[in-house]
């Protein structure tokens, strides 16, 4: 087989498996992949709603004062159009956790939770 063949094939394959995750609704990042992302910083969360709501806006140069105490803060990222991408704590100069949303059809449908082990757990909305 020439290899000009063999590309072929691997393009034709690569967009089958494409179609078939798209076709299967397998949850994406949406709001992970927006054009612009905003950044910003807080002393708490209120982590018992779903999504999580940071409160206390804090500058970058607080948050950067936090981290050389080692005292804990959160870091929220949104897309421009407000759509929240993650919410990470960070305590003791390190990730404490990480929170990521997972959206599927441009709708928010659960979180991926990480710890500071690097263990995950999903929640999605039923």
């Amino acid at each position: 087989m020439s290899i000009l063949y063999l590309v072929a094939l691997n393009f034709i394959f690569m967009r089958v498996i494409l179609s078939l995750i798209i076709a299967m609704g397998i949850p994406y990042a949406h709001a992970g992949m927006c054009e612009r992302k905003n950044t910003n910083y807080y002393r708490n969360a209120e982590l018992n709603q779903f999504p999580a709501k940071p409160s206390e806006p804090i500058s970058n140069t607080e948050a950067e004062q936090l981290e050389k105490e080692g005292s804990e803060y959160y870091i929220h990222v949104v897309c421009e159009s407000g759509e929240p991408v993650s919410l990470t704590k960070r305590w003791n100069k390190r990730l404490y956790f990480e929170i990521k949303y997972l959206y599927k059809n441009d709708q928010l449908i659960g979180q991926k939770n990480i710890n500071a082990s690097g263990e995950i757990n999903e929640y999605y909305i039923e």
